[in-house]
């Protein structure tokens, strides 16, 4: 049986249901397991946890001053007891509190650019792992037909109806079905461990899938247009609005800086003994910004404000071109499964009638591995084909959200 029937087979037969059969992980669960559960997101949040901390810091107005002074000058005695609080005139709190909740949103819009990441790079490792679990069946069910072979050339070998090189092919063909079968389980384990890494468990613990899922078998029938995806992805992606955020954080800045040039008072009240006489004093303070050190941060926020804006239009361009590749990349990889399910078809029978031709001796030994072969060759590509498309149809969802440069590596 090829592949393709194989599969097709077991979605007709199994149809897999939006949350699956008992104890069954679906690629939502999946994905649902990631969002929760993985570190680094964990990790991020916690971070912007902090920023908002730090937001509600930023406008905390300034504390009071509390001050005592008691001296002996001469014969008398005076002391003085005040309470002095700086008065902010200007707009530099509420300057500091939305340039810090644009760094916190920014930062926000960030977790969402590596949640899609994740969220893509889990979707290469669930499709990677239910294609490997087709691929070792379809293994399993080459070793048993090489098994078939092999018998049956030993059976036409002792009635000398075929060589003993014939038998030497066979057992050979055998054994690299057996490891053929062995390193399609092994890329079953490592798919799964991918898996089990985004969800923040161990490699080695087992998942549990339906038994088949209609989404690995084929393509979407028809295509959108580019401009359809970049008008998403200008929209959508999450690294532009963080940039736009923090363009926006770093006007504020500019704004508060200026905001400081202007001085800022202090008021106070006192009460004052000065040789048995008590009284009362009213405190009145001016900042003054007389030194350079303002200039230069106000210069500073200029430039960070204008290289944000060039980091903006740096990134529009950047989305355009990963769009367009990712695009142009996934209508490949379609045109590539549909070349060969057509290939596979065409080969369904070979098999089969290569080993009735060689028992009924109209071909040698040497021609029926030939056929069989083409047709390995044929359903490993298909198979091949399927991943290929499903990595790059992962990689266009990730670029209508975030930048492709920030992939997870994988394991």
């Amino acid at each position: 049986m090829t592949v393709f029937a194989m599969i097709l087979v077991m979605t007709l037969s199994h149809p897999a249901s939006a949350d699956g059969p008992s104890g069954a992980m679906t690629l939502g669960g999946v994905l649902e397991a990631l969002r929760a559960s993985n570190p680094e997101l964990a990790a991020m949040r916690q971070e912007i946890a902090s920023l908002e901390a730090a937001a509600a810091k930023a406008s905390a107005y300034p504390n009071p001053a509390f001050e005592a002074e008691q001296s002996r000058p001469d014969a008398g005695q005076s002391r003085e007891i005040s309470l002095t609080q700086p008065l902010i005139l200007t707009r530099r709190l509420s300057l500091a509190r939305d340039a810090a909740r644009a760094e916190a949103e920014a930062r926000r819009r960030e977790l969402s650019a590596k949640e899609a990441s994740l969220v893509a790079s889990a979707k290469k490792a669930y499709f990677a792992f239910r294609l490997a679990e087709s691929r070792a069946q379809f293994e399993d069910s080459n070793r048993g037909f090489a098994l078939n072979v092999l018998n049956k050339v030993q059976a036409r070998l002792l009635v000398g109806d075929a060589r003993n090189v014939d038998a030497a092919r066979a057992k050979v063909e055998l054994e690299l079905s057996r490891f053929n079968l062995e390193a399609a389980k092994t890329r079953m384990l490592l798919a799964r461990a991918a898996l089990n890494r985004a969800m923040g468990r161990r490699p080695d613990e087992p998942l549990s899938f339906p038994s088949a899922d209609a989404l690995v078998l084929q393509p979407a029938e028809s295509e959108a247009g580019f401009d359809r995806y970049l008008a998403e992805a200008l929209a959508g992606r999450r690294d532009l609005q963080a940039a736009g955020l923090r363009r926006r954080a770093a006007e504020l800045s500019l704004r508060l800086e200026r905001h400081r040039r202007i001085p800022d008072l202090s008021v106070g009240f006192a009460r004052s003994t000065e040789s048995d006489v008590d009284f009362n004093k009213l405190l009145l303070g001016i900042e003054l910004p007389l030194w350079n050190r303002n200039r230069a941060a106000i210069d500073e926020a200029r430039s960070g404000l204008a290289a944000r804006a060039e980091d903006e239009r740096r990134l529009e361009n950047a989305a355009s071109y990963e769009v367009y590749r990712s695009w142009l990349s996934r209508g490949l990889a379609r045109a590539r499964v549909f070349a060969m399910r057509r290939n596979v078809l065409a080969v369904d029978e070979l098999r089969e009638v290569n080993s009735r031709d060689y028992l009924a001796g109209k071909i040698d030994l040497a021609a029926y591995y030939e056929g069989n072969r083409v047709f390995l060759e044929q359903n490993i590509s298909y198979l091949d084909a399927l991943q290929e498309y499903h990595d790059k149809d992962a990689e266009l969802e990730q670029a209508l959200c975030a930048s492709l440069q920030h992939e997870q590596e994988d394991p």
